[in-house]
Order: C-alpha cells, then structure tokens, then sequence
C-alpha cells in the first residue's frame, strides 16, 4: 500500500489543530464553573492544558516547527500513542480520531 505521505501529515496536522481548539474550548466551557465549592472544575483545566500540549506535540511530531523536514522512523508510533492521549482527554474526540487514523496510514504506508 503507498500513499502519499504529505495527505497523512496534513491530516495529522489537522487533528493536532482540532486537539488545541478542543482543549481551548473545554477550558472556556470549564468558565462558567467556577466557585469555591466546585474544585472540579480545575480537574477539567489540567485535561484541557494537557489536551493542548498533546496537540502541540502532534504538530511538533508532524514537523510543523522544524527546519529540516527529515521523518523521524518513530513518528507513526509517536503519533497514535498522541493520538490515543488526545481522544481521552477531549470533549468532542474529533482531533484524537483524526490523529488515530493518520497514525494507522503512517505506520502501514511505505515511503
């Protein structure tokens, strides 16, 4: 099976974006439940502070922030093993599947 590698990073990257939003959201959603008697709320905020690290490890993953775009051999792994961490600490689970499924295509493509 050979695909080109530039759609399964696009769509990584695309996961890894929905990963930061998705994060975003579920702190500004977290907002509206703050008071001195629900302590819940901060269990919420480290979910989404973590779900927008994950997102950016995607992107760093997928060579958004590197100079040189030279393919690490680990990066499908890398990627489902964020991909799995992002569908766990979202809301909406829509950035970690796609992630999932770039993995999947990374991992059984060939160059």
């Amino acid at each position: 099976m050979t695909h080109n590698r530039s759609f399964t990073r696009t769509l990584a990257i695309i996961g890894g974006i929905f990963i930061i939003i998705e994060g975003i959201l579920g702190i500004l959603v977290s907002l509206g439940q703050i008071s001195i008697q629900n302590w819940s709320f901060l269990v919420e905020w480290y979910y989404a502070l973590i779900a927008i690290f994950i997102g950016f490890l995607v992107l760093l993953a997928c060579g958004i922030f590197r100079k040189k775009k030279k393919e690490l051999p680990y990066n499908g792994w890398l990627l489902l093993i964020l991909g799995i961490l992002g569908l766990i600490l979202t809301y909406w689970h829509v950035g970690g599947a796609l992630v999932i499924i770039a993995s999947i295509l990374w991992i059984l493509g060939k160059k």
